[in-house]
């Protein structure tokens, strides 16, 4: 009941009770609202985000610049 903290708890409670019969949705919580995620598209993410990392490290490693530098670069 964070969104009312100048309230006292027994209002708030007796407002979000109120919201929830009219249908007015102030929180959602993140893991209610999604749905789950396949375990081999959370293995695929991982992958190439340690692809991208490591890609990272070497750039900077050679020398050369980070790739977002690349990416300006060419627009």
């Amino acid at each position: 009941m964070q969104s009312r903290p100048e309230l006292p708890e027994d209002v708030r409670a007796e407002i979000d009770l109120e919201e929830r019969r009219q249908g007015v949705v102030t929180r959602v919580p993140r893991a209610a609202a999604a749905e789950p995620i396949p375990e081999d598209v959370l293995s695929e993410e991982d992958l190439q985000a340690r692809a991208a990392s490591q890609e990272q490290e070497l750039r900077l490693t050679e020398g050369r610049p980070p790739a977002e530098a690349d990416e300006r670069r060419d627009r």
